[in-house]
């Protein structure tokens, strides 16, 4: 039992000097305050009665002239297949979209804003602002930016080193 006390100790300690690495502190807080303002922004869609997902394939969609297929949509917001077409799927029967296959290729799916969502996004439209503006509002303008152009490398670091990773895998299979 000292024997795996020891050992439970000796990588509770690892763990706790890993945190003395700047670069593992960062990706840990980073990590947490996106899982809170995970919670924070379904919290303040579900009072309006909408999943987080929804609002976002909704809003991409709009953003795009109204008509997108799922994997357009699966590029934008980096989720799998299954969860854009389940979100899809909930959409159209809301009514907020119309899915329709091509005549030509019936694999390809295209997915049509309905007139009654676009009634949802003018009333959700500023509901999302506030979501959004609300968790950085303790930033000021210089913060702001910062914060922007920090994120922008950090994500286009991860597109790099994921796409990367992503290659090498399939080439893995090639062999």
């Amino acid at each position: 039992m000292a024997t795996k006390s020891k050992a439970l100790q000796s990588l509770a300690d690892d763990l706790r000097n890993q945190h003395k690495d700047l670069r593992v502190d960062n990706s840990y807080n980073l990590l947490r305050t996106a899982a809170m303002l995970n919670n924070f922004l379904n919290k303040g869609y579900r009072k309006i009665g909408m999943k987080q997902n929804q609002a976002i394939l909704l809003s991409f969609m709009l953003a795009n002239g109204g008509v997108m297929t799922p994997t357009e949509l699966q590029n934008k917001v980096f989720r799998t297949n299954n969860a854009i077409g389940s979100s899809l799927d909930s959409l159209d029967k809301l009514g907020l979209t119309k899915s329709s296959t091509s005549k030509i290729d019936r694999r390809i799916r295209r997915v049509k804003l309905t007139e009654k969502g676009l009634e949802v996004m003018k009333q959700m439209l500023p509901i999302r602002r506030n979501l959004f503006v609300k968790p950085t509002s303790c930033l000021d303008r210089e913060e702001q930016e910062t914060l922007q152009r920090l994120l922008e490398k950090l994500g286009n670091h991860l597109l790099d080193i994921t796409r990367k990773k992503s290659r090498l895998e399939s080439e893995k299979f090639l062999f």
